[in-house]
């Protein structure tokens, strides 16, 4: 993806919707289902995390509130302005750099984080294996990469049928086609779920 809006239609859209998203949740039970999913990931206090497609910042609150330590540090990632100007709004913590730009162009040196989450972010990734490129780049030996979502893949991909046209062909592939693609790319797979209620893949930079 590139950050020009001409070439990336999806800009538009998420600018468009940046005002409604926070009003289409329910934030406190959104905030305890993003508890439950961290706790599994064995983030360290004092880890380095990247927040892929960060939107309104709602990843990066439960990180800062629950996960994180006074040393931990958040890079949060989007291509929307709108949703940026948001997620500044809401979290002003120093320990979060807010950065518009790619997935597959990150402002890090190689080798510097602990952990990647792409929450619910995925599929509008239009070059994926760019992206897991530009991922294990980053992340540390032994670092991990999560995927999730937090609701059924078919219900990600009616909702992205059902909305602009930007995003109907942004799909959620079965998580064992997505393990395939991470581990062509060099991640090994730790954990996989794909069912009624969530989609998720763990993966490591193996050694």
């Amino acid at each position: 993806m590139t950050s020009n809006t001409a070439a990336n239609p999806r800009i538009e859209f998420f600018d468009m919707i940046a005002n409604q998203w926070d009003g289409w949740h329910d934030l406190r039970e959104l905030a305890c289902n993003l508890d439950a999913s961290l706790a599994m990931f064995g983030i360290d206090p004092d880890a380095t995390v990247v927040d892929a497609g960060c939107g309104t910042g709602n990843l990066t609150v439960s990180l800062l509130n629950g996960t994180l330590g006074p040393c931990g540090r958040i890079v949060a990632v989007d291509i929307s302005e709108k949703m940026l100007d948001l997620a500044r709004r809401k979290v002003t913590d120093p320990r979060v750099a807010w950065h518009c730009g790619t997935a597959d162009q990150l402002p890090l040196d190689d080798g510097t984080v602990d952990h990647v989450i792409c929450f619910s972010s995925w599929p509008h990734f239009h070059d994926p294996a760019a992206v897991i490129r530009e991922f294990r780049r980053v992340l540390r030996t032994g670092g991990a990469l999560h995927i999730l979502h937090l609701i059924s893949r078919s219900e990600v991909n009616r909702i992205h049928a059902q909305a602009h046209p930007s995003v109907h062909h942004d799909i959620l592939i079965p998580a064992c086609e997505t393990a395939k693609l991470l581990e062509m790319h060099g991640f090994r797979v730790i954990t996989m779920t794909d069912d009624d209620s969530r989609y998720l893949i763990t993966a490591r930079k193996p050694g």
